[in-house]
Parts: structure tokens; sequence; C-alpha cells
């Protein structure tokens, strides 16, 4: 009976260009080298008749570094013949094939920005959110197996990363998961472009080009400095007071320039919202409610 081969790979994945894959063919019966066990491949993969390494009676060995293509990739075997001359089966019995996959993922898109909690803002945070959801829509038929990472301004790692796709999914989720708006702040410290990172179950990855911006403000604006006491008008006016006969009031406070700018204000009276002012415009330094 002629010798055959089992094949164990390392890794065994899918794999694509440039990784380094370790070959080791596991030899049925002790066989003469004539001149050696060669390997070739075909497929999405050319190597024709290379030598392998001679690791024991049983064993060879072959690093190989994959190259460009997508698909099976077969391998075949030579060079080598039993005790009695019957030389070594060419297909093995078990490994006979691995993958490649250089395929480019397609691209993420459709990003959306949700603050949580707090006074939400369209593509912002500030100091009153309490956490961060972000979604892009995906393709899973071509990304099954892989992941997809959050990125967001100049930080070089990502802050948040959905690492399981399965076929089906159409959307890659990113909860940021933080409870206060100091955790919130440690993993955002800063805005800038929100991109996403689509990977395959290679490992072959595309970045989305579609990118929103987010907006980061976690200043307090500086309190704002009442004026005066209400003025009352209508009947009859008490300075600093309101009566039954009054029919309207004003009332007047300083605030920083620029402090607020696109901002709001809101009058409370014993924690009851009485009057809003919006937009706070910029270079504005007063605000005056009027009921």
């Amino acid at each position: 009976m002629a010798p055959v081969a089992n094949i164990v790979y390392s890794p065994a994945s899918t794999l694509k260009k440039n990784e380094t894959l370790s070959i080791e063919a596991n030899i049925s019966e002790e066989t003469f080298e004539q001149p050696a066990l060669r390997i070739s491949m075909s497929g999405a993969n050319i190597l024709t008749a290379a030598s392998m390494t001679k690791a024991s009676t049983l064993k060879y060995t072959y690093t190989y570094q994959t190259q460009d293509g997508n698909g099976q990739v077969n391998l075949s075997l030579s060079g080598v013949t039993d005790k009695a001359g019957n030389p070594i089966v060419q297909t093995p019995a078990t490994g006979s094939s691995f993958t490649l996959d250089n395929s480019v993922p397609p691209l993420p898109g459709n990003i959306v920005i949700s603050p949580v909690g707090g006074e939400i803002r369209v593509n912002t945070l500030n100091s009153t959110n309490t956490n961060l959801i972000i979604t892009a829509n995906i393709d899973s038929s071509k990304t099954s197996g892989g992941k997809a990472e959050l990125y967001i301004g100049s930080l070089s790692s990502p802050v948040a990363t959905d690492s399981t796709i399965i076929n089906g999914d159409t959307t890659g989720n990113f909860d940021l998961g933080t409870a206060t708006n100091a955790a919130l702040k440690a993993l955002v410290p800063s805005g800038g472009e929100v991109k996403v990172r689509l990977y395959n179950g290679a490992g072959n990855y595309t970045d989305s080009v579609t990118n929103p911006t987010l907006t980061v403000d976690y200043t307090t604006p500086s309190a704002p400095v009442i004026s005066n006491t209400f003025t009352a008008t209508g009947g009859t006016v008490v300075s600093g007071k309101i009566n039954s006969t009054n029919t309207n009031f004003t009332l007047s406070a300083a605030i920083t320039a620029n402090d607020a700018m696109g901002g709001k204000a809101q009058l409370y009276i014993n924690n009851l919202l009485i009057k809003e002012y919006q937009p706070i415009s910029s270079g504005q330094s007063s605000i005056s409610f009027k009921a």
C-alpha cells in the first residue's frame, strides 16, 4: 500500500495575503527520499515541487508565505516512496487544501450618533450626557465571522468594538456602556470624525468614507447673574413684587459672552419652569425673560 500523508496547518483558519502558514505532513509509514518530499500548490496560489524539511522519520514541515488570491489552495505531494517502491499518494488523506480570502468587505455606512441622558443635542456630547450609542449599516453576507470597530477623532485605538458579526446582521452596534458623564468623558475626551472599520472573517478590513463629526463640549457655562429684580407691568406695580393686578413681568440676567452660544436659558421659580430663552447668539451678554 502506498504511503499517505495527513496535513496539519497552523494557523488552521482562512488566511489572507502575507501570512505565514506552517504546513506539517505526517506520513503513514517510513519513506525514502528521492531526493525529498516535495509540496506543490494549485488553485488560488501556485507552488511547484518545493522541498519540505524532514523533522523526524514520519514528519516533514514547510513554511509558506501566502500570496494574493481568493478561494481554495490545493496541495499535492511527491518525491518519496516506501520500502516497496510505492510513491506517496499525491493527494493528502486529510488537510488537502486551505482557503485564502483577500476580498475587501463592503463599505459600512449610515453612521448614526445617539447621545444618552440629559440634554440631547444632535451629534454632540455635553456635560449632562451619560452614555453614547452609535450604529452603522453593514453587509454581513460578506463579513460574517468578522467584527466592526468604532474610531472617534484622533484616537488611535477603537473606542468600542462589535466583536460578533453573524450572517443576517444589518448593523454594527457600539454601546459605550457608561452610566456617568465622568465615565463617558474618560472614553471620549474629545470629538472629531466618527469612523467605522469593518473586518471580514479573514481579517481584511475597509473604513467608512461618509463620516459624521461628533462635537464634544463638557464645559459647563458660567452661572448667569440676575441683574435686577422682577419688573412687574400692568395694574399696581410694587418694586420687586408681583400681585394680582399685574399682567406681566420681565427679568434680566447677565451671561458670559459666547459661553453658551447656540444654547438656551431657562427661568425657574420654586423649581417650576416659567420661561425658556433660545437660542443664545454669538457675543450675547444678557438675556431677558418675559412671561
